[in-house]
């Protein structure tokens, strides 16, 4: 039934006024007001296995199917109800769309909605106006401005509805999975409601809506709604949290055979179920799958679309702390959506204050809509357990960030897109913001941090200190293997300068360093300061359990990143001069800890410490 309409209100699909009626595997499409609507003279009624799509395309305020008035016994079972539009134009409400999928009209009664899935409509997947005694369960709403809507207008309530098993997933930002506005104080008087899901996948937390007298708008999260309601004890959130709506895929199956969907990677539905290689679906019935979560891929920072919107587009960080070991591969931000060029980048922390670039994304462009943001690192970036990091931005137009109040502070520099994203982040004023902006990264090593390099694991201290040794005398630090390797280069963090540095590896004699093992080629300091990375001229291989010392040594005076702490470093009182000898030398040990670490590759080679090629 196709373009159906005669005139008015009644350009209709269907248009019910009798009892006993059951309305059963029809496809309805492109109709100007709703796809089937029942007048209030019908009392009993099945409507059951419809597929009802492009609905309300020249009227408003209708229905997928539209239900009004008291009823004896009404079953709606297993429809698909596919893009409710609404047609707004002439009428005195402009930009108000009334378009639901399923809208129980002012005071139905005994309507059972089962089974049922609506989605991709302007307004409301499912509409409660003013009724009573209906029950619904296991229905699926997606991508719906709201997923279901309570409406309590004068002359009458909403009482003794009972709300079981459904799905009301949002999409984007900007739906809610339920929302509810009464003219008195009476919605926790709605009836029951248990085991649903409400999920905004992309932004998980304010996701119901609420208006009454006494507490005016109200946004609430899943926890506050069950507080306020005494509903919904066992209902739950969605699973996996998501930036890109991409990631979250609908599939209905509007006919009256089996559908095979074959999958292209691991999935997950709303009740983490996994599913892979392919996915059955009945007759009438859908399914939402987001990917399956690789264990290894975590995120740390605001994953909240925070309320507040700035429209300042300085540069800004804010600091995440990592409990483990990973490598960071991209930064997300939330923003209104605009134009121009985004850059993100990662930078060192100083004494609580971004200091030294070690990532950075390339200019890209910013998305049009209004939503999560994510941008690649040109290289990962390693960090280790306890450090602390900043992940920061920069607009090149106006862009509208979320944030709100809160700590830790931000950190800005009053410098815009010129500045770009500097090797340093420069002095920077503090601010108790928190702004939606984390980070996302796998767990375990890779490069060495900042470096670029190739994959290794490290170990020695990744850490940027912040206190600064301008000695150059030759110094070394330990490092104890918990695993069989071979070392291939080794990291120093400097504030920059001129000459040549030569770094190697000695092994231990009665915790000191004794005879050297391996060393590097005499090379240029680099001009700029942060991590520089060296590689051996022959990599060295080391045993689990073992303990070696990494050696520096400048020709001129650059200042190298240090803390107290142990374990302790050793100095020889030789500089440049006495270059890396075969044996240490003599030495003396100090508790100071110096940001040096090397990179090495698990399993061996040639025999521990030979230095010979492997």
């Amino acid at each position: 039934m196709e373009g159906q309409a005669f005139w008015g209100n009644l350009a209709s699909g269907m248009m019910i006024c009798n009892n006993d009626c059951l309305i059963k595997n029809n496809v309805i499409r492109n109709i100007g007001y709703s796809g089937i609507k029942l007048l209030s003279t019908v009392k009993t009624i099945i409507i059951q296995n419809n597929f009802i799509h492009d609905i309300l395309l020249t009227l408003n305020d209708g229905g997928g199917i539209y239900i009004v008035g008291e009823g004896v016994s009404k079953k709606i079972d297993g429809n698909v109800i596919l893009k409710v539009h609404g047609n707004i134009t002439g009428t005195p409400h402009q930009g108000r769309t009334i378009a639901r999928g399923i809208y129980l009209d002012a005071n139905s009664t005994n309507v059972i909605v089962s089974n049922n899935t609506v989605a991709h409509c302007n307004e409301a997947g499912y509409m409660i106006h003013r009724s009573q005694k209906n029950q619904f369960e296991n229905n699926i709403s997606f991508n719906n401005e709201w997923g279901i809507y309570f409406q309590n207008t004068t002359g009458g309530k909403i009482r003794d509805n009972h709300f079981n098993n459904n799905v009301f997933i949002a999409k984007t930002i900007s739906q809610l999975a339920l929302k509810f506005h009464s003219v008195t104080d009476d919605i926790p008087l709605f009836g029951t409601a248990d085991n649903n899901y409400y999920a905004r996948p992309v932004n998980d937390d304010n996701v119901f809506q609420t208006y009454s007298p006494l507490t005016g708008s109200k946004y609430r999260t899943l926890e506050e709604w069950q507080i306020f309601t005494g509903q919904d004890l066992n209902s739950k959130k969605s699973p996996i949290v998501l930036t890109d709506t991409a990631d979250i895929n609908f599939y209905c199956n509007p006919g009256t055979s089996n559908i095979v969907i074959s999958l292209a990677k691991p999935m997950v539905d709303i009740k983490g179920t996994k599913y892979t290689g392919s996915i059955t679906l009945m007759p009438y019935s859908s399914i939402i799958l987001k990917p399956f979560p690789d264990p290894e891929v975590k995120t740390v920072g605001n994953r909240i679309v925070y309320s507040s919107v700035t429209e300042h587009n300085y540069r800004r960080a804010i600091p995440v702390i990592f409990n483990e070991d990973g490598v960071i591969e991209s930064l997300s931000i939330c923003h209104n959506g605009g134009t121009g060029k985004l850059l993100m980048g990662v930078y060192s922390d100083v004494s609580g204050a971004p200091s030294k670039r070690i990532g950075i994304s390339s200019a890209t462009a910013v998305n049009t809509t209004a939503g999560w943001q994510t941008v690649s690192l040109s290289s990962p970036v390693n960090v280790s357990s306890g450090q602390t990091v900043w992940l920061s931005w920069v607009f090149e137009n106006d862009a509208g960030v979320r944030y709100t109040t809160g700590t830790p502070s931000r950190a800005q520099v009053k410098e815009s897109w010129s500045g770009g994203m500097p090797s340093s982040f420069g002095s920077a004023d503090r601010a108790d913001f928190k702004y939606s902006v984390f980070c996302t990264y796998r767990t375990g090593s890779g490069s060495d941090t900042g470096s670029g390099s190739p994959t290794g694991k490290t170990a020695g201290n990744t850490a940027e200190y912040s206190t600064i040794s301008n000695h150059n005398y030759r110094r070394a630090i330990p490092v104890t293997f918990s695993e069989a390797g071979i070392i291939e280069s080794l990291s120093i963090s400097h504030t920059g300068g001129s000459g040549k540095i030569l770094m190697a590896v000695y092994s231990d004699g009665s915790g000191s360093p004794s005879s050297r093992l391996g060393v590097s080629a005499s090379t240029n300091v680099n001009a700029s300061s942060g991590w520089q990375t060296i590689s051996l001229s022959s990599p060295v291989n080391v045993s689990s359990g073992q303990t070696v010392w990494l050696s520096w040594v400048f020709e001129r005076t650059v200042g190298v990143r240090y803390t107290t702490g142990k374990p302790s470093r050793a100095q020889s009182s030789q500089s440049w001069s006495g270059g890396m000898p075969s044996g240490f030398g003599l030495s003396d040990l100090a508790d100071y800890k110096y940001s040096v670490f090397c990179t090495y590759r698990t399993g061996s080679g040639s025999d521990p410490g030979s230095g010979s090629p492997t």
